[in-house]
């Protein structure tokens, strides 16, 4: 499965100050959704992943003013990786340092920090195990509840949105509009083994409504898109009348071109592998025709026995054999191994 197809779906989806304000308000604890003045949540450009990292992650972050006064920061970050990573807390801990580097570079006359808020949307094939405390990787010498340095390291918790753990009453349960919905079922079922058809059967209400919605038709054809591409649809069959009546007809028509779209890439990709292919034989052709013509001035006619081996040779063979062709015996020693 493509890695940049999870990164560029998420940011695509939740970089929407709404959609990602409805997710977030979601999954906060109470009293921190409370504390935010949610309308003014606006999304900053930027990454703070890894280069290393990006493969299995990206991120989104946002400002917020606060209602007491003064703002925050939310950091929204997808973790699509199959197994879990102990190391994300310091991972986590890493981003915020980056983040509030870049906002003393931006407010230069900001005499403090604004808080960040760490929220993890967690797309993996078991539960998340572990609670989301940073001091969790701290060495202790013993297990207990307090320990004599916490006063003196590094803590924060984070929060764990984990799609393995939910179930789609879930999500379902939370107030989000259709195109979040979709986009968050969407990704806790990309690595699942259900077919698209019976998703679009269940989803069809979602899909109807996320057609209607301001700019829903445009995030729907991204999760069309996202859901042909991770189940590897290419039978725009599956998107007729006949198996989806329920869904409007405008959404159909999307999820062919959907379908159309991933089979035509796939089509070029073989194009392009089979014209990589036919020039890399034309040039194993030229080599072989080279070290013809080299046996056959040194040598005269070639034997049968050497052709054979001169038409299975590799690239390899066949450059070894022409450098053998001035110092070699016969034919046969040019070819010999």
């Amino acid at each position: 499965m493509n890695d940049a197809l999870h990164d560029h779906f998420f940011r695509a989806i939740f970089s929407v100050p709404a959609r990602a304000g409805a997710e977030l308000r979601s999954v906060l604890p109470p009293a921190v959704t409370a504390a935010l003045d949610w309308p003014t949540l606006a999304v900053v450009p930027g990454t703070f992943v890894d280069d290393e990292l990006r493969g299995r992650a990206a991120d989104l972050l946002f400002t917020v003013r606060r209602r007491d006064g003064g703002d925050a920061l939310v950091h929204l970050l997808f973790e699509h990786q199959s197994t879990f990573d102990r190391w994300l807390p310091l991972r986590l801990l890493e981003y915020q340092a980056r983040i509030w580097e870049r906002w003393r570079r931006d407010h230069p006359r900001a005499g403090k920090l604004p808080r960040i808020v760490a929220v993890v949307l967690h797309q993996g094939e078991q539960p998340w195990p572990v609670a989301a405390h940073f001091r969790d990787l701290l060495d202790c010498a013993r297990e207990r509840e307090s320990d004599p340095l916490d006063a003196t390291s590094v803590d924060f918790r984070f929060i764990v949105d984990d799609l393995a753990a939910c179930s789609d009453a879930e999500l379902r349960g939370r107030a989000l509009d259709a195109v979040a919905l979709l986009a968050l079922l969407s990704l806790r079922h990309a690595r699942s083994s259900r077919d698209l058809g019976q998703l679009m059967v269940e989803w069809a209400t979602l899909f109807n409504a996320a057609l209607v919605a301001p700019g829903g038709r445009e995030a729907l054809l991204l999760v069309l898109r996202y859901l042909s591409r991770v189940k590897d649809v290419r039978e725009p069959e599956l998107f007729t009348e006949a198996r989806l009546p329920m869904v409007a007809p405008e959404v159909r028509a999307m999820g062919m071109t959907a379908a159309d779209r991933w089979i035509e890439q796939g089509r070029q990709k073989g194009l392009q592998q089979g014209r990589q292919e036919g020039r890399q034989e034309g040039q194993f052709e030229a080599q072989r025709s080279v070290l013809r013509r080299l046996l056959a001035k040194r040598f005269g006619a070639i034997a049968s026995d050497v052709e054979r081996r001169i038409a299975a040779a590799t690239p390899a063979d066949l450059e070894r054999w022409i450098e053998r062709v001035l110092d070699a015996p016969s034919a046969e020693a040019v070819v010999a191994g």
